[in-house]
């Protein structure tokens, strides 16, 4: 991968970046705390170019929809909406104050509530039980 993108324009900007920003490392995990978040690596973060994490995300999405069985089209599509979705919350984050943009986070409960395949909303369920060291429930 990294080769792949060393020949990427340079802007002469840099963001601070995951570093290893793909699906797997998306999930419920716990702080000691018991605060939930969700995502994997963040002691991975340091300075790069923009683009890079969006662009092993989506490759990460291509590539678990192509795992699944899914057609190439479907694919794609994975792809497409989740740089949508990247797009519009920077889009989103822009228009916080600095402090606000960084404590801001998705609630994994909520992300939960958010999810209408029923399949997906269990095994969210499951993954939030599992990081809080519970026993599986159908409550939330």
């Amino acid at each position: 991968m990294a080769a792949d993108l060393a020949e990427m324009p340079a802007t002469g900007y840099a963001v601070q970046a995951c570093g290893d920003c793909h699906l797997l490392n998306f999930g419920a995990f716990a702080t000691p705390e018991r605060n939930i978040f969700s995502i994997l690596m963040t002691s991975m973060k340091h300075f790069r170019r923009p683009g890079v994490d969006v662009k092993r995300l989506a490759a990460s999405f291509v590539i678990a929809s192509d795992h699944n069985g899914h057609k190439a089209s479907d694919c794609a599509a994975a792809a497409a909406r989740v740089v949508e979705c990247y797009r519009d919350k920077l889009k989103e984050l822009a228009e916080m104050s600095a402090l606000s943009a960084w404590y801001s986070f998705l609630d994994y409960e909520q992300l939960i509530e958010m999810t209408s395949d029923p399949q997906l909303k269990k095994m969210r369920k499951t993954s939030l039980d599992k990081a809080l060291n519970r026993k599986a429930t159908d409550e939330l």
